[in-house]
C-alpha cells in the first residue's frame, strides 16, 4: 500500500509538471502571437500614416507647382503679345518712312479745299467739298451701304447703286458699280496695288491698301475728310455676306457708316484690305 501511494504521488506530481509546462507553453504561445500581433497591426498603422503624410504633401505641393506654371504660361503669353505688338508698330513705322519720302501732301487734310493728288500738289475737289459741309445723317445698326448711300446722295453725288443686293457681300456690289460708273476713281495711295476686284455686278480694277499700310496712312493723315472708305477683314474675293465687310465717309479723322465710329478703322488691326475713294 505504501508503495502504491508513493507511486501514485509520484505520477499525480508528473501529471502536475506536465500540466504546468503545456500551460506555460499555450501561455507563452499566446503572449507571443499577441506580440505578433501587435506588431502587425503598428506596422500597418505606420504605412497608413506614411501614405496619408505623401497624400498631403504632394497635395500640397501640387497648387503651388500649378501656380507656378500658370505664372510661367502667362509671362510667355505676356512676352509673345508684346513681341507682336513690336513688329506691327515697327511695319507701321517702316510704311510712314516710305509715305514721307514719297513726297506725298501731308499737308492734304488741312481742310475740305485742299486735297490731295498724286504727284503729292494739292487741288479742290468739288465732289469732296460737297460731301464734308453735309451734316450726315445717321441710321439702323449694320445699314453701313443704305446710310452712306443715302448720305452720298443728299450730298448731290452722282454713279450710286440702286441696290446691291446681288452680292452677298454688299459693300463690294456698291463698291464695283461705283467704279464702273465713272463718276468715282480709286485713290493711288503710295504702298496700295493695283488689283482685280470681282462681284456679280462684275470686275473692276482698284488700288488696295492692306490693312497696315492703310491704318499707317491714316495715322499719317494721308486720307483726306469726305473720303469714301471700303474695308474688309475678310478680303475683297469674299463674297458669301457682308459680315466682316463696311463702307462709310471720313469725318473728323474717323468713319462715319451708320454712325460716328472712333478710328478710321471699325475692325481695329483686324482689317485686312481697304479701297478709298473719291468722286471725279
Amino acid at each position: 500500500m505504501s508503495v502504491g501511494s508513493t507511486s501514485s504521488s509520484s505520477g499525480s506530481s508528473s501529471s502536475s509538471r506536465s500540466s504546468s509546462s503545456s500551460s506555460s507553453r499555450e501561455s507563452s504561445g499566446s503572449s507571443s502571437s499577441g506580440s505578433g500581433s501587435k506588431i502587425s497591426q503598428d506596422k500597418s498603422q505606420a504605412k497608413d500614416k506614411s501614405q496619408a503624410k505623401d497624400k498631403s504633401q504632394a497635395k500640397d505641393k501640387s497648387p503651388t507647382k500649378d501656380k507656378v506654371l500658370a505664372k510661367d504660361k502667362a509671362m510667355v503669353k505676356e512676352k509673345a503679345l508684346a513681341l507682336s505688338r513690336q513688329v506691327v508698330a515697327r511695319r507701321a513705322d517702316v510704311v510712314r518712312e516710305k509715305l514721307t519720302r514719297s513726297g506725298f501732301d501731308t499737308a492734304s487734310v488741312a481742310g475740305p479745299r485742299k486735297q490731295f493728288v498724286n504727284n503729292g500738289g494739292t487741288q479742290r475737289n468739288p465732289g469732296l467739298d460737297a460731301i464734308n459741309a453735309l451734316n450726315l445723317q445717321g441710321g439702323d445698326p449694320h445699314t453701313c451701304v443704305k446710310t452712306t448711300r443715302a448720305n452720298l446722295q443728299r450730298a448731290g453725288l452722282k454713279g450710286l447703286p440702286a441696290g446691291t443686293g446681288d452680292d452677298g457681300n454688299n459693300p463690294r456690289g456698291m463698291m464695283v458699280q461705283m467704279l464702273q460708273s465713272g463718276h468715282w476713281k480709286s485713290v493711288n495711295i503710295p504702298e496700295s496695288t493695283e488689283q482685280t476686284i470681282t462681284s456679280p455686278y462684275g470686275s473692276v480694277q482698284a488700288h488696295v491698301l492692306s490693312g497696315e499700310a492703310y491704318l499707317a496712312a491714316a495715322a499719317n493723315g494721308q486720307i483726306p475728310e469726305g473720303s469714301v472708305v471700303f474695308q474688309t477683314k475678310r478680303g475683297w474675293d469674299y463674297g458669301v455676306e457682308s459680315k466682316g465687310s463696311d463702307v462709310g465717309i471720313v469725318r473728323n479723322g474717323a468713319i462715319f457708316n451708320y454712325q460716328a465710329n472712333r478710328g478710321m478703322s471699325v475692325y481695329g488691326n483686324n482689317v485686312s484690305e481697304v479701297v478709298v475713294m473719291h468722286p471725279q
